[in-house]
């Protein structure tokens, strides 16, 4: 390996290096200072709790879907889970009952919220880039997208300010459908893993928030009507989006 070839790896791990840095003094951030500041602290802590408690009562396996939560005010239930998707609940609740606090299994869901939308963010920028030859810094603008992302202020306020985790969980998905939607209309032939994963955010973005599951259904349409053309020239583009969706 030359000192040009080193020199480039070197700077693909800096770039790598600085973002997790940047990723880990956030959680630490989000860990030690805001969970018990944010507004809707306290209603996410009690679905994980009552999450928690149906499934020591019922069952693991019994208690999943739930649509009532029966254990709630005093046994008369609280239909939450009809509203929203408790899935993204299921592994903080379970923490809950190995014996974890549900403040604490919070606290972990929002540094694994933040985490994640970084990566994925970062990922969605790499799968666009590559479409483009003459673009040499890939992975260095991919990282910085990542970074930009993360810091955007209504990301940055739904998660640290509201603590509103359904929003910031469809907040993960939503770099990764655009880039889908965008790589499969510029593909120049089929790629069932494009499919998979876009059909992958379509499906995130369902169990994560209901509005946004309509912002969502919006942007993709209007996407689409803007780019007729391409859709109508190959019409495997418009049934691949078409597959996705029924998938999710």
């Amino acid at each position: 390996m030359n000192g040009t070839e080193n020199t480039g790896k070197f700077h693909k791990n800096a770039r790598i290096f600085f973002l997790m840095l940047h990723m880990t003094a956030v959680c630490i951030y989000i860990l030690v200072f805001r969970p018990g500041n944010m507004q809707d602290t306290s209603y996410w802590v009690y679905r994980i709790g009552a999450l928690a408690d149906e499934m020591r009562i019922k069952g693991v396996l019994n208690a999943l879907p739930p649509r009532i939560l029966s254990v709630t005010f005093e046994g008369y239930g609280y239909g939450a889970p009809l509203y929203y998707c408790d899935m993204f609940l299921w592994i903080p609740a379970v923490f809950v009952l190995l014996g974890m606090s549900e403040f604490t299994s919070f606290t972990i869901l929002c540094t694994a919220i933040w985490t994640a939308r970084a990566f994925v963010a970062g990922y969605s920028a790499n799968l666009v880039l590559k479409q483009f030859e003459e673009v040499t810094n890939r992975y260095g603008l991919s990282a910085l997208f990542a970074f930009a992302y993360s810091c955007f202020p209504y990301m940055m306020e739904v998660l640290l300010v509201r603590g509103a985790i359904g929003e910031s969980l469809a907040g993960i998905f939503f770099p990764l459908i655009t880039a889908l939607l965008y790589t499969i209309t510029h593909a120049v032939k089929k790629n069932c893993g494009h499919m998979i994963l876009l059909a992958l955010g379509f499906w995130g973005v369902v169990c994560s928030h209901t509005i946004s599951i309509v912002i969502t259904a919006c942007c993709v349409v209007i996407y689409m009507l803007g780019n007729w053309k391409l859709f109508w020239r190959d019409k495997w583009k418009l049934v691949e989006v078409f597959k996705a969706g029924m998938l999710a």
